[in-house]
């Protein structure tokens, strides 16, 4: 009996994994499958409920949950271990692991509740949020939200952002795994059409909420995607080079626009570590850059390093006018754990040789917004969210909420190789625009870039690895979505449900014990009887 209870959640592990490596399939650059995401979110949740029927352990759902994430986090983030081994790679899986294994953990036990499906639904927006919130900052890549870019519930993510959009996933796959199987035909058709209720409901809402695509200012942006000498961790080894391929695909821009095969920018976005050069610190790289943006007769944003305290660098993206230089700045504030500083050296330096490779960045600070000199009206202002800072919610919303008309997002991809990372980063930018109402602007050194529209369509994108140039005319907003209002709120709320849950399971537990201990005939009853 024994042996076919260990056989038995053996199955279920195995099929947890396959569960989450058919949910890495609904994501970039496999995103046609985007809605797949519930179907096998409900596979998942249905192979618990064994879980939920028989004993219950200390760690019942756990496993199952850990096994998911095993099964979905392994493939999806492979690009970690390109440039750095297997090691760090499995072990940040493994890691990450762990929140969905807490989430299986929950799940089973508010799964017998009235309205299972929504608080299973806000423990997964809930263990997404504690992913995304700690250790070292949190690490929320591979959201259930950042899946949807490319499909036709992308537009929930502007009535509730990133949060919202990943719980409505959830919901739609716990209201199916609800209704299958289930020995009870009413009440699987009850959940099949709650859940497509729930699901047309949020779309027209989503909708409704997207801003009006017509109308309005407009500014004409491109994005330089110069490349770099070598793929990898010394992509800069060389001085100066990076610097040098952004200035020449710069000039390549500036002749375009001067032959009439694409219209005068007014800004012109470059990448990430375009200038490895502290153009601040080494007046002649800053004169290249300068005469770069004389040559486009337009402003640049330069991503950068301020070097000058060697001890505390900074990543930067300065504002360059073409006559006045440096005019305004937005210093990253939100680092890369292991990438741009390393938390905790001394104990990582055992792991691992690479340790010391890692920077020493300091944050800066602000609200990520810039002032960009637009010739002909008052300055424009820009949120800005450099590479990693995209993926967190509280970047992009600071922004807006300081005023920014429109977004953009400085990358250097090139320490990850040919991968799907980039793909997988730039569906996040696309979430974003429809979260916040805001074109987005994508400057890649080694692609892809891409200009998107605030309803998250991507009106121009570049190839990987080659170097290309992007252009269009984007809307610049001042309305605010739904989303930019109720995050980080929302989040509080979905950890509010669960607790809420498993209050309510509480409470039923005691009323079941009371009613099952008042059926019960007392001794003094039964001796009265058998006399």
């Amino acid at each position: 009996m024994r042996g076919k209870a260990y056989k038995d959640r053996a199955l279920r592990a195995v099929g947890s994994a396959l569960s989450g490596y058919g949910l890495y399939f609904t994501f970039p650059p496999h995103d046609k499958l985007w809605w797949a995401a519930p179907i096998f979110l409900a596979f998942f949740l249905a192979l618990l409920r064994p879980e939920i029927s028989g004993p219950r352990r200390r760690l019942t759902g756990f496993w199952p949950g850990y096994a998911f994430g095993l099964g979905f986090f392994t493939p999806l983030l492979s690009w970690t271990g390109i440039f750095v081994g297997s090691g760090p790679w499995l072990a940040l899986c493994a890691f990450l692991s762990l929140y969905t294994g807490l989430f299986g953990w929950v799940a089973v036990r508010l799964w017998d509740l009235k309205f299972a499906p929504f608080f299973v639904a806000s423990a997964w927006s809930a263990c997404e949020w504690f992913r995304g919130s700690w250790p070292f900052g949190g690490f929320p890549w591979g959201r259930l939200a950042f899946g949807q870019a490319g499909g036709q519930l992308a537009p929930v993510a502007a009535l509730g952002g990133a949060s919202f959009l990943s719980f409505v996933v959830a919901l739609i796959g716990a209201g199916l795994a609800r209704g299958i199987p289930d020995e009870r035909p009413g009440r699987a058709w009850a959940a099949f059409g709650a859940t497509a209720a729930v699901l047309l409901g949020c779309v027209l809402a989503g909708a409704a909420a997207l801003p009006d695509p017509g109308g309005g200012q407009r500014l004409k942006v491109a994005a330089v995607q110069g490349g770099v000498p070598k793929l990898g961790l010394d992509f800069n080894s060389r001085p100066a080079a990076v610097l040098n391929m952004h200035v020449r695909e710069s000039l390549e821009l500036a002749r375009a626009e001067q032959e009439g095969r694409t219209p005068k920018a007014q800004l012109v976005v470059w990448p990430e570590n375009a200038s490895d050069i502290d153009p601040v610190l080494y007046p002649w790289a800053g004169e290249q850059i300068s005469s770069a943006a004389r040559e486009l007769n337009a402003p640049l944003l330069v991503g950068t390093l301020d070097t000058a305290d060697e001890a505390a660098p900074r990543n930067t993206a300065l504002v360059w006018d073409p006559q006045a230089g440096p005019v305004d700045r937005h210093d990253k504030i939100i680092l890369q754990p292991f990438g741009e500083y390393l938390p905790m050296r001394g104990f990582f330096r055992l792991f691992s040789k690479y340790a010391d490779r890692a920077g020493r960045f300091v944050p800066g600070g602000g609200d990520g917004v810039v002032r960009v000199p637009v010739e002909g009206s008052s300055p424009v202002p820009v949120g800005v969210a450099t590479c990693y800072e995209v993926i967190f919610d509280r970047a992009l919303v600071g922004s807006v909420r300081g005023g920014a008309q429109i977004l953009v997002v400085p990358t250097n991809n090139a320490t990850f190789g040919d991968s799907d990372m980039t793909y997988q980063q730039l569906a996040v930018s696309q979430i974003r625009a429809v979260e916040l109402g805001r074109a987005v602007v994508v400057a890649a050194t080694t692609g892809v870039s891409a200009i998107i529209l605030p309803d998250g369509r991507v009106v121009a994108e570049s190839g990987k690895i080659k170097p290309a140039w992007l252009a269009a005319d984007v809307p610049l907003r001042s309305d605010r979505t739904p989303a930019s209002y109720v995050l980080p709120w929302l989040d509080v709320l979905f950890v509010a449900f669960v607790f809420a849950g498993f209050a309510l399971r509480f409470r039923h537990g005691r009323l079941a014990g009371r009613t099952k201990q008042a059926d019960e005939p007392s001794p003094l009853a039964e001796n009265i009887g058998r006399a």
